[in-house]
């Protein structure tokens, strides 16, 4: 790690994340890592504790570091935490585009479709399967893409699934939600993919 140039503040305090991030990569560490101690980081790098400050408090912001008060700063393993709360927040301004939201929605669910194995005794497609009848339709879709076994997919779906729910729901009855859900089950318990992104389609509400 070099000594950072002395220059306007803002612009230092930027160097210093980017410098500590290009430490962590060059030195391997992973999630649960400490850093060096605040003194040694200072004098690695020919700051003040002031300013160090700002830049680990600034990688915690965005979930790369975890601060622990008395412990130090670790490497962190809630990467995605900060984006998905940014992105929730963004779905939750932009009501008015509710449409291409939707259509998000459905190019990712779609996509999950796509990389199913088919595999009908994963723990989270049976979970969906009892969720098919009870017309909670969040959890269900979140239950066959969980089945993906990516948490960070599952984290980068959840709130295009909660924000933009599926179409016209306050207008269906308990029956047809579960109708669609168990439709949408057999085409993927059938292996028909191009079914399923089908039934998905209608489900949502969109145009096919």
């Amino acid at each position: 790690m070099k000594p950072i140039d002395k220059t306007e503040r803002y612009t230092l305090s930027k160097m210093v994340v980017e410098s500590i991030k290009q430490y962590i990569l060059n030195n391997g560490l992973s999630p649960g890592d400490r850093l060096p101690s605040e003194r040694d980081l200072c004098q690695m790098m020919n700051i003040s504790r002031t300013i160090l400050r700002e830049a680990l408090h600034a990688l915690e912001s965005i979930g790369i570091l975890e601060i622990r008060h008395g412990e130090g700063s670790y490497v962190s393993d809630h990467f995605f935490q900060p984006m998905t709360e940014n992105l929730r927040f963004a779905l939750q301004m932009n009501k008015d585009d509710a449409a291409d939201m939707l259509e998000i929605r459905y190019m990712l669910e779609a996509a999950a479709i796509d990389q199913w194995n088919g595999d009908s005794s994963n723990p989270h497609f049976l979970e969906a399967i009892q969720l098919s009848s009870k017309g909670e339709d969040e959890r269900f879709h979140m239950r066959i893409i969980g089945a993906l076994q990516n948490e960070a997919y599952v984290k980068m779906c959840e709130p295009f699934i909660a924000n933009f729910p599926s179409g016209h729901d306050a207008a269906k009855t308990y029956e047809q939600i579960t109708a669609e859900h168990e439709a949408y089950i057999a085409a993927l318990q059938s292996g028909d993919r191009e079914l399923a992104k089908r039934r998905l389609k209608q489900h949502l509400g969109m145009a096919d």
